[in-house]
């Protein structure tokens, strides 16, 4: 019956935005478990501290590359093809450098490929919600992210694995068997989505342009919004999101050398995250929602993640970025 009424609650929605959802917890039970433990996985296989705040100022650094070249590689490829292809790059080819790893130099590859998801976090938010009406787009955002964090639940799972048979073999197993569930995912998503009307208009619009001229386009635009009202909460709000992300890859160390917490009890950091996320969207959120902070919500967009690079877009326009 809650398969069948959670099915219904879904009907009214696009294809794109239905499927994906449908779907989207074949990304996030390997996504959201394997990067929560990827510090701890790092530091088993050898690597120093110094090393691993490397190789997080590695992949920031690469991100931000990534990100200005996002919509220019979206609008020229379409949301469908970028999010495929980007997806098959950015996730399911590092998840298998992460299963074989043993140097810094295999883990900086898999980092330079996961960067890349900075440009699907676009294209993929695009391809999901572009035809969806504007009323029902913050529910679409909010199934997503309680999808993700929901499969958070399932780390005290792996910690038990963990404890028994040890941080390496466990999540080099783990860490594989993601990237076949995530490849398997991704390619059947691709045959179950359109392109998107407002994709289509914008490949023919940028079809004889050059990658460097659809980013200088891009750029203008970005410039030409510095008096948006809205554009310096945002700015804050990435920066911010951006340095929890940097400061959560040392979390976990922190929490298991420092305060010497086991395998088992780290593997309750998600489900206390998820728990407090489901107390903010069923109490806090819809509160918030009725107070007159402009005609849009804007809370369902914001995205906060306990595990490390995000896969969604955090907030964004109604038209391409």
């Amino acid at each position: 019956m809650s398969r069948g009424l959670a099915l219904r609650s879904l009907a009214d929605l696009p294809r794109n935005a239905r499927n994906s959802i449908l779907l989207e917890p074949l990304w996030a039970v390997f996504g959201t478990v394997v990067l929560y433990y990827a510090p701890l996985y790092l530091r088993s296989v050898g690597l120093s501290s110094a090393e691993i705040g490397l190789l997080g100022s590695v992949t920031l650094a690469l991100s931000f590359v990534c990100q200005a070249f996002a919509a220019p590689i979206t609008n020229r490829l379409g949301r469908k093809r970028t999010t495929l292809i980007g997806d098959l790059i950015s996730w399911s080819a590092p998840m298998f450098v992460w299963a074989l790893a043993q140097s810094l130099g295999a883990f900086v590859v898999a980092a330079a490929l996961n960067a890349i998801n900075r440009v699907v976090a676009v294209s993929w938010s695009l391809l999901v919600i572009e035809d969806v009406d504007a009323p029902q787009r913050p529910r679409v955002f909010g199934i997503m992210n309680l999808i993700v964090t929901f499969c958070g639940l399932l780390t005290p799972l792996l910690g038990l694995l963990i404890t028994r048979y040890g941080v390496v073999p466990t999540l080099r197993v783990f860490y594989a068997l993601g990237g076949v569930g995530m490849t398997v995912m991704f390619l059947w998503r691709n045959a179950i989505t359109d392109e998107t009307r407002s994709g289509e208009e914008a490949m023919r619009l940028h079809r004889d342009l050059s990658l460097g001229q659809s980013l200088g386009q891009t750029l203008r635009r970005v410039s030409g919004m510095r008096g948006h009202p809205g554009l310096v909460g945002i700015t804050v709000f990435y920066v911010l999101t951006v340095f929890i992300e940097q400061l959560s890859l040392f979390q976990i160390l922190f929490l298991g050398e420092t305060l010497g917490f086991s395998a088992q009890t780290l593997s309750y950091v998600p489900v206390v995250a998820a728990l407090v996320t489901a107390l903010l969207y069923g109490v806090a959120l819809p509160r918030l929602g009725r107070l007159p902070l402009g005609a849009r919500p804007w809370w369902p967009c914001a995205r906060w993640r306990w595990s490390a690079p995000e896969r969604c877009c955090s907030c964004r326009p109604a038209t391409p970025h």
